[in-house]
Parts: C-alpha cells; structure tokens; sequence
C-alpha cells in the first residue's frame, strides 16, 4: 500500500511538470529583421525585454500582445521575420504611428509615451524582394556561411543541448520508479544510464546558457543577471548538483531507495521551474 501511494504520488508530480523547456530567444530575430543600431532605444528595450514586455517578462505590453496575436494566428511559437512584418501597419499603442514607422525612428512600439517625428516613414521590409543580381547575391549567404552559423549560433546551442539533461533526467526518472516497484533489475540499469547521460550534459546546458546570456543579451554589460535570469541560473546550478550528487550515489549504491527518490522527485520540480523561466527569458511563456 506504502509503495502504491509513493508510486502514484511520483508519477502525478512528473506528468504535471514535464512542460520544462526553452526555446530560442527572439531578440536577435528582431534586430536582423529590422537592422536595429547598437546602443539605440529599441536596443536597450531588447537587452532588457522591454520591447516586448512591461517591466520585464511575463506581462506584455501592446506591442507584445500583438506580436503574441500574430504568433497565436500563426500557430507557433517560433519568431521569423515574416511573422514580424505581419503587424507592420499595426498601432499596438494607440499613437497614430505603426509598428514600421516606430522601428524606422528608434521608438519601441509598445511605449505610448515615446512618439517618431511627424513625416517618419515605414521601415523598409526586410523580406522585400531584392532589385538587382548584385543586392539578391549579397543577400544570399554561402553555404558554407550557412552551416557555420547553424554551427555557432549567437545562443551557443543552449536550446538544444538544455533538452538533454531534462529529457535524459525526467525519464530516467519514471525507469527508476518502475524498477523500484517491478524490483527489474535492468531496467533500473537503463535508468542510472539516463542519470548519467542528465549529469553530464546539465553543466554543459549551464555553460552554454552563460555564451548566451553573453552573446544575445550583451553580458554584464547588457543585460544584467537579475530578476528571472539570475533565478534561472541559480535553480540551474541547483540541478546540475543535485544530479551530480544522484549519479554519484547510484554509482557508490545501486539500489533505488524511497529517499532517493525522493530527492529525484524534488530535482524534477525544480528542473521543472528552470526550464519554464528560461521560456520565460525566450519570450515563450
């Protein structure tokens, strides 16, 4: 009856947080859509989140709602350049001015305070075809340029080398917790694998998540690690220990305890709450 209750308990924490995830950020999307100019308004309003944010996520403001309107249309959760043009003759903030004449006169088009100076024209659109040979070659990258920027991304492949230790950890999780109950040898084998594989790609996710926060968002001199990204970062640091501590317990004793699975459970909660506030940091959530 003992285990029948952990059992379900476990499993209903594990089902009810598995939405942990981060998706790439959407700034540099917005400044090479729109060639924004280092140092300007609409600069410092990406570095902090505020183009598209009140104060910071997760509250939008107009122009952040709209953006989210046109995601929503086009039922995903990935920014492109065309999903930005969508809402070009948009006034998100009710001053007479569109989103492409806001962005052409350095004004964030979600603030009502900051008006451009009568006469401000549109924004030319970046996915406005080119007019000669020469203008359609220089905008076509190499492939070779192609490949390494896929390669060495602005993000240093945080996105994708972060869904390792959560996907690694959370199922190795659920094998543990089916060896414990079934007393299968094997598959609590196939588990500790998994916690392995989650303990040594989590520092790697920390690592990368710091080239990011540096490359994207400017660093210490951008954006400070404050608010939700200093959270994200500290709950990161606390599940790369508290996988590291797991897999060095399985190593010394492999058999699977209540109290270690105990522990796993909590790790896959916070886990659960590091992947939501890197969403959050990414625009996503």
């Amino acid at each position: 009856m003992y285990r029948s209750k952990l059992f379900l308990v476990l499993l209903l924490g594990v089902l009810t947080s598995i939405g942990a995830y981060a998706k790439p950020t959407f700034p540099p999307i917005v400044r090479e859509t729109y060639q924004i100019k280092s140092g300007g308004r609409i600069d410092n309003e990406l570095n902090s989140c505020g183009l598209c944010h009140l104060g910071g996520p997760p509250t939008l403001n107009p122009y952040g709602k709209v953006l989210q309107g046109a995601l929503n249309k086009a039922n995903t959760g990935m920014l492109t350049s065309q999903i930005l043009h969508s809402v070009d003759n948009v006034d998100p903030d009710g001053t007479g001015f569109t989103v492409a004449q806001d962005f052409a006169a350095d004004v964030p088009p979600g603030d009502p305070s900051i008006h451009p100076p009568k006469g401000t024209k549109p924004a030319v659109s970046a996915a406005a075809p080119a007019t000669t040979s020469t203008t359609a070659a220089a905008a076509s990258p190499t492939l070779m340029q192609q490949i390494i920027k896929l390669a060495f991304p602005k993000h240093a492949q945080h996105p994708v080398i972060t869904h390792f230790p959560i996907a690694l950890f959370v199922f190795g999780f659920l094998l543990d917790i089916l060896a414990w109950w079934k007393k299968n040898t094997q598959m609590a084998y196939a588990g500790y694998l998994c916690l392995i594989g989650a303990a040594i790609t989590a520092p790697l996710s920390v690592i990368t998540g710091l080239l990011a926060w540096h490359f994207v968002f400017g660093g210490f001199s951008g954006t400070p690690l404050t608010g939700v990204a200093l959270y994200h970062l500290i709950l990161a640091c606390v599940t790369t220990v508290l996988m590291l501590i797991l897999a060095f317990q399985r190593k010394k004793n492999q058999e699977i305890t209540p109290g270690y699975l105990t522990v796993a459970f909590i790790t896959v909660i916070i886990l659960s709450i590091t992947g939501h506030l890197g969403g959050t940091l990414s625009g996503v959530n």
